[in-house]
C-alpha cells in the first residue's frame, strides 16, 4: 500500500444556507512513498470532490509536512492569505503565527467587532473561499 486518505461528509453553514461541505483527513504515506509525487496526487483525488461540486465547502488541520503538499497545488501561506484578504477583500485576519500556533494554516479572527461589521467580514471570507475553489475547478 502507497498511503491513504479520506474525505468526511460535513454539513456546513456558508453565507446563512446549509451547504454540503466535508473536512479532508486521514492523510497518510508508506514511509518508502515519502515523495512529494505520490502525495500530491492523493491530495488531488481528495479535492476532486470540492471540484467537482459535491461538496462546496472544505476544511482541513495539516500537519506541517502537509503543508509543503499544499504549496505545491497552489495554496498560499497563512501571511499571504491574510495580507491577500486585506488587500483585495478589506477583512482583517490575523495568521496564526501571532498567537504562537504550532504550525502554519491558522487564521484568527476578533470577536470585539460589532456583529453586523464581523458577519460582513466572514461572508467575504467565505466568499473568497469558494471564489478560490471555483478558480481551481
Amino acid at each position: 500500500m502507497v498511503g491513504m486518505a479520506a474525505v468526511f461528509p460535513r454539513l456546513l453553514a456558508s453565507n446563512g444556507e446549509i451547504v454540503n461541505g466535508c473536512v479532508l483527513g486521514d492523510f497518510c504515506l508508506a514511509p518508502s512513498w515519502r515523495t512529494l509525487g505520490p502525495g500530491v496526487q492523493l491530495q488531488k483525488e481528495c479535492l476532486r470532490y470540492l471540484k467537482n461540486g459535491t461538496f462546496v465547502l472544505g476544511y482541513d488541520f495539516p500537519s506541517a509536512g502537509m503543508m509543503v503538499i499544499y504549496q505545491r497545488l497552489g495554496y498560499r501561506s497563512e501571511e499571504e492569505l491574510v495580507l491577500g484578504l486585506l488587500e483585495e477583500e478589506g477583512v482583517l485576519i490575523h495568521p496564526g503565527y501571532f498567537f504562537d500556533f504550532p504550525r502554519e494554516s491558522y487564521l484568527v479572527v476578533s470577536l470585539l467587532v460589532p456583529e453586523a461589521e464581523f458577519s460582513k467580514g466572514v461572508e467575504r471570507l467565505l466568499s473568497r473561499a469558494l471564489q478560490v475553489q471555483s478558480c481551481r475547478a
